[in-house]
Formats: C-alpha cells, sequence, structure tokens
C-alpha cells in the first residue's frame, strides 16, 4: 500500500499539481498512444515540462500561463513528447490539449533570445511596437528585434545584452 501511495504522489508530480485535486478536462486531449509529431498542442498551466519521462526527471519549466508545445512522437499512455525552444522534454498527456483554448495569452518566462520563435516573441514584439520601438510582429526574434529590445533597454536604463529576460520583461510590462 505504501508503494502505491508513493507511486500516486509521482504520478502527481509528473502532472505538476497537487493530489487534492482533479486535472481538468480539455476539450480534446491527444489519444493514449495518439501520435501527435508536428502538431501545436497547448499545456494547461500550472502543469510541468520535464527533461525525461522518468517520473522523478528535472523539470524544465512550469507553465505559468497556456504554453504552446510542438509534438515530436507518439504519447504513451501517461506522457508525451514534445518540444519547446527546441527542447525534447516530456508532459502529462492528460494536461495537454488539441485546441488552443478560448482568449489564452501564451507566455513564458523563459529568456528571449535571437533566434527564437513563438507566440511568447510574439507578444513581447507587440508590446515593444506598442511602446514606439521598431520591430515586426511575426512570431521571429531576428535583428529587428534585437535592435528594438536594445533601444528599448537603452531608454529605460537596463543592461544592454538585447535579449528578454526578467528585468526587460518587468519594465515592458507583459
Amino acid at each position: 500500500m505504501k508503494r502505491m501511495s508513493q507511486l500516486a504522489c509521482a504520478l502527481g508530480l509528473v502532472a505538476g499539481i497537487g493530489l487534492t485535486g482533479a486535472v481538468p478536462a480539455f476539450a480534446e486531449a491527444p489519444a493514449k498512444k495518439g501520435e501527435i509529431n508536428g502538431k501545436t498542442l497547448y499545456l494547461k498551466p500550472g502543469s510541468w515540462l520535464r527533461y525525461s519521462d522518468a517520473l522523478v526527471s528535472r523539470v524544465y519549466t512550469t507553465a505559468k500561463a497556456t504554453l504552446e508545445v510542438k509534438g515530436r512522437d507518439a504519447c504513451t499512455n501517461l506522457l508525451c513528447p514534445v518540444y519547446h525552444n527546441n527542447v525534447e522534454l516530456w508532459a502529462l498527456r492528460t494536461r495537454l490539449d488539441l485546441t488552443k483554448p478560448d482568449g489564452a495569452t501564451i507566455v513564458t518566462e523563459r529568456t528571449l533570445r535571437k533566434g527564437d520563435e513563438g507566440s511568447d516573441v510574439k507578444v513581447m514584439q507587440e508590446a515593444l511596437a506598442k511602446g514606439g520601438f521598431k520591430t515586426k510582429v511575426d512570431g521571429s526574434f531576428g535583428d529587428d528585434t534585437k535592435s528594438a529590445v536594445e533601444a528599448f533597454q537603452q531608454k529605460n536604463n537596463l543592461d544592454i545584452d538585447g535579449d528578454i529576460g526578467p528585468a526587460t520583461r518587468a519594465k515592458l510590462k507583459v
């Protein structure tokens, strides 16, 4: 019985949730053994992405808001292999959705750098453009976005590195 309790606790940790609440249902979670390679998936806020499929593997990130990831293979009964920032990771299958939730803002707390892509880059580009800094709003962190970030950092007396880290994000108020 103690072993079952330890396993249940470990499963709760993989999900990134406590065992006191049920896992909320999604519109359409990936199927058991379902092929998700190349599909865009959405990870529920509060869920963890892990570096491997081991129950005690290291946490890559905890989603603060709905997080967009890409599928990279077939799901198991419990986990799905995904990519985030071109890093191979694992997410609990029941915490993923194939359909973007209504009204979801998809932002992570990762440091954004030249070469990064995604909806979180687009959100930051929109904030820069709204503030009067010239950049394309295309979700791709290129030279123009880096220049806009550097100009923003200079104007706000921040370290000028061209990256959107915690200090720059806080000043952007995103």
